[in-house]
């Protein structure tokens, strides 16, 4: 039997590792260790994991990922030894991450590989940057390359786009045929809809929910649901909350139920205060959307952009009417054109109409 280690740092990442590890639960043994974790003394995630009754894992830890600046140098050398330490009693065949960027999934390649029997490195599906990649920037990679090798160790492998380093065999996405080239050149499996339907997922859903203090039926009569970007993309889009502003009072106007999903890198519970345009609801950031999917009721409409939020409904809910927002004049949105129409997706520029 196959021994597993899962390490989710996002709330995606959670829900991945969990339906994989639930269709996989009779060919292995699976633990999940939470890593670059923001908030420690009460994280959702790790006290609803706890006290889920269909949990697939047999073991459940969380890494902190708090420090800033020179710290996190520290902070993670601190997580490191713990990581070590857990690591002498046990060995993992496979190992699943959903990205390889990360710190913590190549240091534990790393030491896993030194016992003579090297772990499979498994990428499940971040999103949108495993079908339109990761810019690849020669110099400022290569500085961080030198960088890591520096304080970490020659471990350290800079991957081209996320998913594409040598630490990776199999990439588990959800849509295979539209992965970006270098994720190609790995084993690709498909993650089948059916995995994110399964009782045992059901139960962890309405586990959050309650956790969060969220009752289901607030989300089964909504009429539209807008997905915010990450600050950073929000920064590289111009005229993102006029528009925002403006697609949220067509709504109101036409008398439809609203809920706004933020970002979970967005600070404040409601940053741009739409709440006060008419907006019904707004969905706790911390909870990941895919978790919420099966609430919707049909032909709900769904309205995003970059984020990888709306190329997971569409896959997993075809039956909602999403539409991504996006100004083909922008070069940062250009990029993304072309893949959301492979998609199946709707796509509109700002201030198009929303009917």
């Amino acid at each position: 039997m196959k021994h597993a280690l899962y390490l989710p740092s996002t709330p995606l990442n959670v829900l991945l590792s969990a339906a994989h590890a639930v269709e996989q639960r009779h060919e292995q043994s699976a633990v999940l260790w939470l890593i670059d974790q923001k908030r420690v003394d009460d994280n959702p995630y790790y006290e609803v994991l706890q006290a889920w009754p269909d949990s697939p894992f047999e073991e459940i830890n969380l890494f902190r990922g708090t420090a800033v600046g020179w710290r996190k140098l520290a902070e993670r050398r601190e997580n490191f030894q713990r990581m070590q330490q857990l690591l002498e009693s046990r060995h993992f065949s496979d190992v699943l991450v959903g990205s390889d960027r990360r710190v913590e999934f190549q240091y534990i390649m790393h030491l896993l590989s030194q016992t003579g029997q090297p772990p499979k490195g498994h990428y499940l599906d971040d999103g949108l940057y495993s079908y339109a990649g990761r810019p690849y920037h020669p110099v400022k990679d290569r500085i961080n390359a030198g960088l890591k090798k520096l304080f970490y160790g020659a471990w350290w492998q800079e991957p081209y786009t996320i998913g594409s380093s040598k630490w990776i065999d199999d990439v588990w996405v959800m849509a295979p045929d539209l992965v970006c080239d270098p994720l190609k050149a790995k084993n690709c499996h498909r993650l089948p809809p059916t995995l994110f339907t399964a009782p045992e997922l059901a139960t962890l859903s309405e586990a959050l929910l309650a956790h969060f203090g969220e009752s289901s039926e607030d989300y089964r009569t909504l009429d539209v649901v807008i997905l915010l970007s990450h600050p950073n993309n929000i920064q590289k889009m111009p005229g993102y909350e006029t528009n925002l502003k403006g697609m949220i009072e067509h709504f109101v106007g036409d008398k439809q139920r609203i809920a706004v999903k933020y970002h979970p890198r967005m600070p404040g519970e409601d940053a741009f205060e739409l709440k006060a345009l008419g907006v019904e609801k707004v969905i706790p950031s911390s909870i990941a959307f895919e978790f919420l999917l099966p609430l919707f009721k049909p032909n709900a409409k769904l309205f995003g952009d970059v984020g990888s939020s709306l190329l997971m409904a569409k896959w997993l809910r075809p039956d909602l009417d999403g539409t991504a927002i996006l100004d083909e004049n922008n070069a940062f949105q250009r990029r993304f054109l072309t893949l959301f129409q492979q998609a199946g997706l709707a796509v509109k520029a700002p201030g198009d109409g929303f009917v």
